[in-house]
């Protein structure tokens, strides 16, 4: 489009410019800094782990063919009024949008499958806004200041903006977890953890890395139960297939606990394992003795588990072990004197014994539990699901 005025043609030149400015910085900081962990898990599973996803070549190319497209659209439709011409980079938008729209498969994070129906009304939508411009807009009228034309095509991109973030696959569940797998691999993991903290419905995967980060850290034992375990020890051992952003959680497992065969990391085999492992190489107090101590917590086998403990601590008084390896033996205790304060006060709160919670009800009793001591071994075993 032609302007008679010289101010307004040089307003002309600068307005598809900072569209353009636009649009680069805010695709390159989104795929780089938000979708990274999506798309290297989506191009692992579409390439069956035949390519190698590099962040900051991904970013600049995505960024280039994204911009290329706008700019040839931009120049198309260059009819389009003044006022609106970041109508033009709604395609590049949308195709953003699109790009970061896979869902998961393998991760179950509770997110919805991908579903492609919003691109027919999305592309509805752009072609209305062309008619709108094209019959609507009395381009003869092309006057005023800069911010006359900068703040409708401001406001046309942060809506666009807002589509295409709405499109992409920003479940936190699914970030948070795809960071953890990328965190344990570079070794964080005190990041792995921190991830950990947010969930208060983890997805299996983000449990069997929390463990996993627990016991290079040596604080299985001591801090397993103040991250929710809705799996039971589903949650603790990896199961077939469970590979993600390259990274197989079996192997990551199995290497932390040194079988030889990483299959033997899954549930179905694990008891048959480590129940075959000698008595000296339990007292050595290896990850794989914490894994069998903490899974047979998980399943509820206090009478084994205290066995297992008995080998694995000869000597070592209660107040040494660590937390939920003397809460579980408060537990195997209950029936005999004396028991801990602590679990005094906290079977005086789940069975309502005080005066102001006798007359409450069995699922406030169970928040009260919660809130005093969830982080326990006895919340786990008298509330978590069986």
């Amino acid at each position: 489009m032609k302007y008679s005025h010289p101010y307004v043609r040089l307003v002309a030149q600068w307005i598809p410019n900072l569209c353009a400015a636009y649009f680069a910085v805010f695709c390159f900081a989104f795929v780089l800094f938000t979708e990274r962990d999506v798309l290297a898990q989506a191009q692992f599973q579409f390439s069956h782990g035949s390519t190698v996803y590099h962040p900051l070549i991904s970013a600049i190319f995505c960024t280039l063919v994204l911009l290329l497209l706008g700019l040839l659209l931009d120049r198309v439709l260059n009819w389009l009024p003044l006022r609106m011409r970041a109508v033009a980079w709604f395609p590049s938008f949308l195709a953003l949008g699109a790009l970061t729209h896979w869902r998961l498969p393998l991760v179950s994070d509770g997110a919805e499958e991908a579903s492609w129906w919003f691109l027919v009304p999305a592309i509805l939508l752009w072609g209305l806004l062309l008619v709108f411009a094209r019959i609507f807009f009395d381009t003869s009228k092309e006057h005023g200041t800069f911010p006359t034309y900068a703040w409708p095509n401001i406001l046309i991109l942060l809506i666009f903006t807002a589509i295409s973030v709405d499109f992409a696959n920003t479940n936190i569940r699914t970030h948070r977890l795809l960071a953890s797998v990328r965190m344990a691999h570079e070794g964080n993991w005190e990041g792995v953890l921190r991830q950990a903290k947010y969930e208060k419905h983890p997805s299996r995967q983000q449990s069997l890395l929390t463990a996993l980060a627990l016991s290079r850290q040596d604080q299985l034992g001591e801090q397993l139960f103040a991250f929710p375990q809705p799996y039971g020890i589903e949650g603790l051992l990896p199961q077939e297939g469970d590979t993600l952003l390259f990274h197989s959680t079996l192997q990551m497992v199995g290497k932390q606990l040194r079988y030889l065969k990483t299959d033997r990391t899954t549930s179905d085999l694990f008891f048959e394992v480590a129940d075959t492992l000698n008595v000296d190489s339990l007292h050595t107090l290896t990850p794989l003795c914490h894994y069998h101590l903490c899974a047979l917590l998980l399943e509820r086998r206090l009478d084994d588990f205290s066995q297992l403990l008995g080998r694995s601590y000869p000597s070592t008084p209660d107040s040494l072990l660590p937390a939920h390896y003397g809460q579980a033996l408060a537990l195997c205790a209950r029936d005999s004197l004396p028991l801990p304060a602590d679990y005094l006060r906290f079977d005086s709160l789940r069975r309502g014994l005080s005066p102001i919670l006798r007359s409450k009800s069995a699922n406030e009793r169970e928040f009260q539990c919660r809130r005093a001591y969830g982080d326990t071994y006895w919340y786990y075993y008298f509330f978590s699901r069986k």
